[in-house]
């Protein structure tokens, strides 16, 4: 899910609008975006996950188990990512916070690849001299459908919101400026041998672009389902279930 809302959120855009309908596939879920009207909305199965709008500065959030949703603005999702990312400093045990904080990142074109019918650029993304953690395929055609659904301004300013709640992972820094500036990324494989973590050499968590769509998106998509209960941000995503 994080690599969903990832690509959803780190692209540029135009004021055009011309809906897409992107379908993602990893090992264990499928998810899929629809953008229309400077609107982003992401399923797993029949379940939204979460609604953006981008014109207004809204995201709303959705728990299926309890039928909860949240409503905050991008200063008010801001204000929470900053308390959640000091409540938890020094605590961060992934591989790409703490020591690896601040480093730099190699990423090296390796070749060519093609995804839902679109051709993408392969490249290797890791840490110098040659730890890569992550193998990408990147689509300029597949960003180039999204400038036409995204007001560029307000997608700049969820972009850099969603770098707070990722200032500690160069990696994922530099993926995010990669989708920025070069294209969408149909294909990530993300290296599970990191040295001094674990894992097999070879194992790894994909996910692919598996169809794209460009036909007219079912404007209930953007809608809060029936039966579902307004509640704190915190309740909706797991701190205080009150």
């Amino acid at each position: 899910m994080r690599h969903i809302m990832v690509l959803v959120l780190t692209l540029f855009a135009v004021t055009a609008f011309a809906d897409v309908t992107l379908t993602e596939k990893s090992e264990d879920t499928v998810s899929v975006s629809y953008f229309s009207k400077g609107r982003i909305a992401v399923y797993e199965g029949s379940q939204v996950l979460n609604i953006t709008d981008l014109k207004a500065q809204l995201i709303y959030g959705f728990n299926p188990e309890n039928k909860t949703f949240f409503r905050a603005t991008f200063k008010e999702m801001n204000d929470f990512y900053k308390k959640m990312s000091s409540d938890s400093e020094g605590q961060d045990n992934t591989p790409f916070a703490g020591d690896n904080a601040g480093k730099s990142v190699f990423v090296k074109k390796t070749g060519k690849g093609e995804y839902a019918g679109y051709s993408c650029d392969r490249y290797d993304v890791g840490f110098p001299p040659n730890q890569v953690t992550s193998q990408i395929c990147v689509s300029p055609q597949v960003r180039q459908l999204l400038l036409g659904e995204m007001d560029a301004a307000s997608l700049k300013r969820w972009m850099n919101l969603m770098d707070v709640e990722d200032a500690s992972d160069p990696i994922r820094n530099k993926l995010d400026d990669i989708s920025d500036k070069v294209g969408y990324i149909v294909y990530e494989k993300i290296i599970d041998s990191v040295p001094g973590y674990g894992g097999t050499e070879g194992e790894g968590y994909i996910t692919v672009l598996d169809s794209v769509s460009t036909k007219p998106v079912d404007q209930s998509k953007f809608s809060i389902p029936k039966g579902y209960k307004l509640v704190p941000v915190m309740q909706v995503l797991g701190g205080d279930e009150q």
